[in-house]
């Protein structure tokens, strides 16, 4: 198994797959779990995750991901497709 330094892991895009949905007390979603083929656990956070679209465990993904620095944890920074399917996230919503 070759071992890649971060720097060559964050610039590649990964598969991944939906291990499971992580919902706050008032059932909304605040993260997914997911796992990165070669790499091992990561999360989609909030920040990420697409509004309108579910992710049910199982479901493949392909992703670009960064380390978090504060807690070693790799964290998808760009979905790239989901069941195969290319993923272009909304525009923001002008504020």
């Amino acid at each position: 198994m070759n071992l890649l330094s971060d720097e060559e892991i964050e610039s590649k895009v990964h598969d991944a797959v939906v291990e499971e949905t992580i919902t706050n007390k008032s059932g909304k979603r605040t993260r997914v779990r997911i796992t990165i083929n070669e790499i091992g656990e990561g999360f989609i956070t909030r920040k990420h995750l697409p509004k309108n679209v579910q992710l049910p465990d199982g479901t493949p993904l392909s992703v670009e991901i960064k380390k978090e620095q504060r807690t070693e944890r790799w964290l998808v920074s760009k979905i790239i497709s989901i069941n195969g399917e290319l993923y272009t996230p909304p525009e923001p919503e002008p504020k």
